[in-house]
């Protein structure tokens, strides 16, 4: 029956006992949309009765059909169904009645496993389940049973921690307690481990001995920002790891210290006067060029800039700027040979800039720098060694970026097995079912 394999083969069907008929296909109005619809027969002959169990000697007989319209993937524009018509069954021996099963579709459904999967694979892309549904023309609660069914919790190797750890937190749902959870990455696989509902040390330290001692010591590196608790565990946890401070959250406390002095000084000169007043007009609008290393400033090409009225280039703005006040210059000449030193990698400069600029500057600098005295060791192994939190940074985007799509989440579990689908950490679990029961033959 060529015509019957070729539909069934453009439907991906392969179960033996369901037969196209010619001219099967019809458009329908079904709900005020316009279906397409597939008809379809299901009958072949049963080995066994379904509820006694007795074997078919002539015993099984034919009892009508019944008829059920099933959702399948959506075949061109119009939201697709085959109306199957399955054959029904009586069996003298016990006087009951069944109906003929299929691999295509679960016994009492009207959604198929094609279907299903489909769901299952949408699911890993960066759309809310609401979108899912309306997509393929089903309910959420479809989409949701399609989530648990295909993809299981995540389970830990306790046996097993990559060399090169990332750790960081982000926002959580709401019933998680202290509201962040935590996050760890594998640095070389660029794979996150996985994820804990919350950040706090003991729990984490509860996690955490889940895993071996062997494991424990696979750790080499442990890549993190300053939060104390990190440090704690992975002194306590790891003992042969190494604790890499995130080199952007080292930058990011010198241009956030350097950024309040800046606002301090603004405010002093606009109570100055008119003359004031502008040189405050000047500092809030070009606070970039002044965060900027100067390395990075263009010399060359001159721009008109309308609160200078005439063409300047970004080093002349950066000039006339720092000329407004000694302070600000001299913050901004230690900020900039701090970059300088740390972005070539030098270690003693760095912590001598700070020894020496220490009673010269405010109290904002001087709190960074008493932090960075604390972790000094820490912030060696960051010029030493290439490893970071950049790439795990990058995956916090992409989980805010979830959350925000679904409008936020209520459920804790729901919400990780989410983020661990979408990073590719959870398999797609599918049961391969047969093209046709055990218990019947081909009619």
């Amino acid at each position: 029956m060529p015509y019957n394999d070729s539909i069934k083969q453009s439907l991906n069907i392969i179960d033996p006992n369901l037969n196209f008929p010619l001219m099967c296909f019809s458009t329908e109005k079904r709900k005020g949309k316009i279906c397409s619809f597939y008809t379809a027969y299901l009958t072949y002959v049963p080995l066994f009765c379904d509820s006694c169990g007795a074997e078919n000697k002539d015993t099984i007989h034919k009892w009508g059909r019944v008829k059920s319209d099933v959702a399948i993937p959506r075949m061109g524009v119009n939201p697709s169904f085959v109306r199957l018509y399955k054959q029904r069954f009586k069996c003298d021996s016990c006087n009951s009645r069944f109906t003929a099963k299929t691999g295509f579709v679960d016994s009492g459904c009207y959604i198929s496993n094609l279907l299903r999967i489909e769901i299952a694979q949408k699911l890993s892309v960066k759309i809310s389940m609401t979108d899912i549904a309306k997509e393929l023309n089903i309910s959420t609660s479809t989409v949701y049973r399609s989530f648990n069914k295909y993809y299981e919790d995540h389970q830990i190797n306790q046996f097993k921690l990559p060399e090169v750890l990332c750790f960081d937190e982000f926002k959580s749902v709401r019933n998680v307690a202290g509201s962040m959870s935590f996050v760890m990455m594998d640095w070389n696989t660029k794979k996150l481990v996985d994820i804990v509902s919350d950040r706090r040390l003991p729990q984490l330290r509860k996690y955490f001995e889940r895993y071996t001692p062997e494991a424990r010591k696979m750790v080499k590196f442990v890549a993190m920002d300053m939060y104390r608790p990190y440090m704690t565990l992975v002194k306590e946890m790891f003992p042969n790891a190494e604790i890499i401070l995130d080199r952007f959250h080292i930058i990011q406390h010198l241009s956030r210290a350097f950024s309040i002095t800046r606002i301090q000084i603004m405010n002093r000169l606009k109570k100055t006067g008119s003359e004031g007043e502008k040189q405050y007009r000047r500092l809030k609008r070009y606070w970039k060029l002044l965060q900027k290393d100067s390395q990075k400033l263009n010399y060359s090409d001159r721009v008109w800039h309308s609160l200078f009225k005439r063409h300047v280039t970004e080093t002349d703005i950066i000039d006339e700027l720092l000329g407004y006040d000694d302070e600000l210059k001299r913050h901004y000449d230690v900020y900039q040979d701090l970059l300088f030193a740390f972005h070539h990698n030098d270690y003693d400069e760095f912590i001598k800039l700070i020894d020496e600029k220490y009673h010269s500057l405010n109290y904002k600098f001087k709190t960074v720098f008493n932090t960075f005295k604390k972790n000094r060791n820490f912030i060696k192994n960051s010029l030493k060694h290439k490893y970071s939190n950049g790439p795990l940074e990058c995956f916090n985007n992409h989980i805010k970026v979830i959350k925000r799509i679904a409008y936020g989440y209520r459920n804790y579990s729901n919400f990780k097995k989410r983020i661990l689908i979408v990073f590719g950490n959870q398999p797609m679990t599918i049961k391969k079912a047969a093209p046709h029961d055990l218990s019947c033959e081909a009619a």
